[in-house]
């Protein structure tokens, strides 16, 4: 017991030097998020949405009125025709808008969601039954990878967020129980609504757990995984 609470507080420990590192932008007096089209328009559907405009979220990307201009210049693709994005990041990142300057909001909130990472590697591993000492320096390696770091300055990538939940999704599906599995389809519920990529994978790791491991709970999790994104495909291909 003892050596679950010390790893507990280490996890922890580890959770927050992750987050602070991820801030560094902040400590250099940056006030608005660095990056380029992803961040334009995250944040631009995300003040829409803070606004009470929520026909953001079924909009072109060029249709949103919160553009920011780079040298005079609209910077978002209008050759994208993405009616529809998952709306997840931007609700985060509209309550954040609530809170506090726009800018330092998105940083904070983003850093938090990059920084899952820690806990669902450890997650991970200790599904896996790796040793403490080897699933805390997996989550320490991770939450400190300069590639995640500079991923998210660069563009607010939601398929890392989402692979966050993903991540999560998978490790409880491993503890083969009932309460864990209904866990599991809630993380992989905010992966899907954080990027629409994330069905086929979610379906791909219930096949791995019930062809290799033999996970009786695979069976619910693949159907409730099925049922999860069909109105959500539906809406999309609408």
């Amino acid at each position: 017991m003892f050596a679950r609470k010390i790893s507990a507080y280490v996890l922890l420990l580890i959770f927050l030097f992750s987050f602070l590192i991820k801030l560094y932008p902040l400590y250099h007096g940056y006030t608005v998020p660095l990056g380029a089209v992803d961040t334009s328009f995250h944040i631009a559907s995300a003040l829409d949405l803070y606004e009470g405009n929520f026909k953001s979220t079924i909009h072109p990307w060029w249709h949103l009125k919160n553009h920011y201009l780079v040298d005079g210049y609209d910077i978002v693709d209008r050759n994208a025709a993405s009616f529809f994005y998952p709306p997840f990041l931007h609700i985060a990142l509209a309550l954040g808008f609530g809170l506090m300057h726009p800018g330092i909001a998105a940083m904070i909130v983003v850093s938090l969601l990059y920084a899952l990472s820690v806990i669902a590697v450890f997650l991970l591993c200790k599904s896996f039954k790796f040793k403490d000492m080897a699933a805390l320096a997996s989550s320490a390696l991770i939450g400190l990878s300069a590639p995640l770091i500079y991923s998210q300055n660069y563009g607010f990538w939601t398929f890392a967020i989402s692979l966050n939940f993903l991540i999560l999704s998978y490790s409880f599906l491993r503890l083969k129980s009932r309460k864990f599995t209904v866990i599991s389809i809630v993380f992989y519920f905010l992966a899907l609504i954080t990027h629409w990529a994330f069905f086929p994978l979610a379906v791909m790791i219930g096949l791995v757990e019930l062809l290799v491991d033999k996970n009786k709970e695979s069976k619910l999790y693949i159907l409730l995984a099925v049922l999860v994104a069909l109105p959500f495909y539906a809406y999309i291909f609408y």
